[in-house]
């Protein structure tokens, strides 16, 4: 593996005190290994490039690099995490779709109700805590969306939305009329 394109200046040392006994090699072999570690815990490419002291395209462009070295058995090894992740999370998002959820409105429980006649006032009032709480669809859509998302990342993750390859052929003859120009004088 090569050693990072990045300036010296902006090259975090592994190891303050071990680096004088690294070889670049071995400074590029641990940095490649945290680049994919992190990644495979959720880190973003900026939080990698944060950590690791680079620029969150370098981050991208290393680990697109490192992803092309892995042998085949580790790749399926990482497309059965990022499933076993996703499962967890589709869970998670059906979990929070299949409850009903309250409306609060400044720390309160919105509810509806037949107001009364209050006897001293006069006047129309829904007494507190009576009446049924208003359910909130705001989770419950933000869950479909949620799950949307992740249907869409492991479609992508298995391949499932590749492009349909498609051949197209096109018999078609082309006309081109010159205008203002004197086409006896160009013979």
């Amino acid at each position: 593996m090569s050693t990072p394109d990045l300036p010296e200046a902006t090259r975090r040392p592994v190891d303050p005190e071990a680096v004088d006994t690294l070889t670049p090699e071995e400074v590029a072999a641990y940095r490649d290994a945290q680049i994919i570690r992190l990644r495979r815990t959720g880190a973003t490419f900026e939080q990698i490039g944060a950590e690791l002291g680079f620029s969150k395209q370098y981050a991208h462009r290393r680990y697109t690099e490192l992803l092309k070295e892995i042998p085949g058995y580790e790749v399926a090894e990482y497309r059965r995490e990022q499933e076993d992740r996703l499962d967890w999370l589709l869970r998670e998002a059906r979990a929070v779709l299949g409850r009903d959820h309250v409306l609060v409105s400044h720390g309160r429980v919105v509810r509806v109700g037949e107001p009364e006649i209050d006897e001293e006032t006069g006047e129309a009032v829904i007494r507190e805590g009576a009446g049924s709480p208003m359910l909130d669809d705001a989770p419950k859509l933000s869950a479909i969306d949620t799950i949307l998302k992740i249907e869409t990342r492991r479609a992508k993750l298995l391949g499932l939305d590749a492009p349909v390859k498609t051949d197209l052929t096109v018999n078609a003859d082309v006309q081109y009329t010159v205008v203002g120009v004197d086409t006896d004088t160009m013979k």
